[in-house]
């Protein structure tokens, strides 16, 4: 889409660094509840039959995956200079009084709210909804 006027640009990227800020924070809450839950759930009695059974587990698409579970890769691109790369994926991304970009790195700011890596961003990622997000909002 081509806007002629750059303020409904500059609005039209701030919209959607917001809805990425936004759908980052319902991803972070997604696996904090799926967590609790995990932790609520009581634990079934033992039944005799697989008492006497070895133990087996179906593969999980987590076991695909290695690396940390506190954090994963998100892929940004510039289309003005056509530079790409990856960033943690972050839940204060781009919030404004929070983020420090572009003038600190992820790596090195303060407000670090990494997003961990959840069923969700595996099944988004398996068949390629993974989003592209650009770097600078303006």
């Amino acid at each position: 889409m081509t806007f002629h006027d750059p303020q409904r640009q500059d609005e039209a990227s701030r919209i959607r660094a917001q809805l990425e800020a936004i759908e980052i924070e319902r991803l972070r809450l997604v696996a904090r509840l799926r967590e609790i839950e995990r932790e609520q759930k009581p634990s079934p009695p033992p039944s005799l039959a697989a008492a006497h059974l070895p133990p087996t587990r179906l593969p999980s698409s987590e076991d695909y995956f290695a690396g940390r579970a506190d954090v994963f890769p998100a892929r940004w691109e510039n289309p003005k200079s056509g530079r790409s790369g990856y960033a943690p994926a972050c839940a204060n991304e781009w919030v404004r009084g929070v983020c420090g970009k572009p003038q600190v790195r992820c790596g090195e700011c303060p407000n670090q709210s990494f997003i961990p890596v959840t069923d969700e961003v595996i099944e988004a990622h398996l068949p390629g909804e993974d989003r592209v997000r650009q770097q600078w909002p303006r």
